[in-house]
């Protein structure tokens, strides 16, 4: 995933209240009470410059992004399975990883826990050095050490206001990836589920994971979290308990054929998203994980999941 984070006044990754100051490599000792906006590190969102991926017009969605427009209709989780089923059926959403079509949600059988590439070790791991604690998304997990680096979330960022994401930490792959000073990395962030996406209660888990991860993966333009074209294959589709709650996981894996010309050091990357239940009235937390293959620890996917606790 592409993004890095610069200098500036963020949410407090250790769940105090306000916000504590980011030098650029760092937290600092440094806090304020949060009523100013922080700069941001990723693309600042322009309202209106680009439909936002959760309330794009149906009739301007063509192949696999019609998933986003069903986002749009508001809490009515039927219309969003009956679409889900005929964009399967009708093929729009395969399992195929040669192409740029989304995965579907149909079941396959588990993949092995991580992405593995020349350099990467699937049950390696990163050291441990501390916890996130993100209170808004109402969750807490392992903050990793090693060339893992908290990366603040702006709230002037689209990965903020669209997405929800409220806290995470990042490890870099591959600087100047782009030949304009951009970083691809390996990231965890977390959030409530955006307002907008439809949940009623643990039985919608399965289905607003799915649209939330299919989401991410496939918008383009503005809001494009990974480049494109991609490949994209559903390894894992699943229930799981999370700290005695309900959830979702979504795994899926992205391959880029354009990796060997750009001079890329990562050819797919694993994109987890793991949807958690809160109960009555909460929204549910978001927990979302992208690791390239050139990503030297594999196992660090597995090791943030089983560290997560539901505050």
């Amino acid at each position: 995933m592409s993004g890095q984070t610069p200098a500036g006044w963020y949410a407090d990754p250790y769940g105090m209240p306000g916000l504590r100051y980011w030098d650029g490599s760092q937290w600092t000792e440094a806090t304020r009470p949060a009523d100013d906006a922080p700069s941001p590190p990723f693309a600042p969102y322009q309202g209106g410059t680009t439909p936002p991926p959760w309330t794009a017009p149906i009739k301007e969605q063509r192949g696999n992004t019609a998933l986003v427009a069903v986002l749009a209709g508001g809490g009515v989780v039927a219309v969003v399975l009956i679409v889900l089923v005929a964009l399967f059926a009708t093929g729009v959403l395969g399992g195929d990883d040669s192409g740029t079509t989304a995965a579907g949600p149909g079941r396959t059988a588990p993949a092995p826990s991580a992405t593995t590439g020349p350099s990467s070790s699937p049950s390696a791991t990163s050291p441990v050095a501390g916890t996130i604690t993100d209170r808004e998304a109402g969750i807490s997990y392992a903050r990793l050490g090693g060339k893992w680096q908290a990366d603040p979330i702006s709230k002037e960022s689209f990965v903020y206001q669209i997405y929800g994401m409220r806290q995470g930490q990042s490890a870099v792959v591959q600087e100047n990836y782009d030949k304009q000073g951009g970083a691809y990395v390996a990231s965890v962030y977390s959030g409530p589920l955006p307002k907008e996406v439809p949940y009623e209660g643990a039985d919608d888990l399965a289905t607003a994971a799915n649209l939330f991860a299919r989401t991410i993966v496939s918008t383009p333009g503005q809001y494009a979290s990974y480049p494109s074209p991609h490949g994209t294959q559903e390894l894992e589709a699943a229930s799981r308990e999370i700290d005695g709650h309900d959830a979702y996981l979504v795994k899926l894996k992205l391959t880029f054929p354009q990796a060997q010309t750009q001079g890329w050091n990562f050819t797919s990357e694993t994109v987890v998203v793991i949807l958690i239940d809160r109960g009555e009235d909460e929204r549910p937390a978001v927990l979302w994980m992208s690791m390239p293959d050139s990503h030297p620890h594999g196992g660090d996917l597995d090791q943030v999941i089983g560290s997560v606790k539901v505050l």
